[in-house]
């Protein structure tokens, strides 16, 4: 059994979807679980520093990473560093 652990994930999908093949799996955010079962309220680095995690899947937002985003991005360079240094952090996440 794996422990899995969905880092900017509070809807529980991955959760069940990886419990349903038997791994133990964690959602973590900083918002609360939609679902209202087992969830980590914390900050995904945070959490990757709980235990030993087998398998780290991250869903960050968007919404400064998203080319979509753009032409927004002149305004929001401090907010666009913050979203890049995060996705850096949990590239370089530990084995």
């Amino acid at each position: 059994m794996a422990a899995v652990l969905a880092g900017c994930e509070f809807s529980g999908e991955v959760r069940r979807a990886f419990e349903a093949l038997g791994h133990d799996a964690w959602p973590c955010d900083i918002q609360p679980a939609e679902d209202g079962g087992k969830h980590l309220q914390m900050d995904v680095l945070q959490a990757l520093q709980v235990r030993h995690w087998d398998l780290l899947i991250c869903f960050p937002p968007c919404t400064y990473l998203c080319r979509a985003g753009a032409r927004w991005w002149p305004d929001k360079q401090a907010e666009q560093a913050a979203a890049l240094d995060l996705v850096r952090s949990l590239l370089g996440a530990d084995e």
